[in-house]
Order: structure tokens, then sequence, then C-alpha cells
């Protein structure tokens, strides 16, 4: 995030300037990145989308072989 208001979008690299490109953007609960696609909606990029929960929901509902924190 902080990159990004430092950079916007050259703080992404090549392959995530394309704004066509199928974006899934995710933290450890899914607020920073919801924060993340709404910048990236805002400017653009009609594919990002958040994983809502977070990394932590996906361990818990679809991947428990991914370490929680």
């Amino acid at each position: 995030m902080t990159q990004l208001a430092k950079k916007g979008p050259d703080a992404f690299p090549e392959k995530l300037k394309d704004n066509n490109q199928e974006i899934v953007v995710f933290c450890h609960l899914g607020s920073r990145s919801s924060q993340v696609v709404a910048w990236m909606q805002q400017n653009g990029w009609e594919n990002a989308v958040n994983m809502t929960g977070g990394i932590d929901a996906y361990s818990r509902y679809v991947n428990p072989e991914i370490r929680r924190y």
C-alpha cells in the first residue's frame, strides 16, 4: 500500500500493469487488500478482486495445509 501511494501503477511488476489482467489481491484478513482493490478499480483495473477473509479464510476453508498466523 505504501508503494502504491508513492509510485501509483509503477509499483506493480510489469505483468500486473495490464489493467485487463484478472487479479486476486489478498492479505492476512482481507481489509488491506480490499483497499488496494478499491484503488485499482478506481484506476482502471476492472478485473481486480479481493479475496474475502484473506489468506486466513483461505487456510481455514480451502486449504488447511496453508499455515495460519
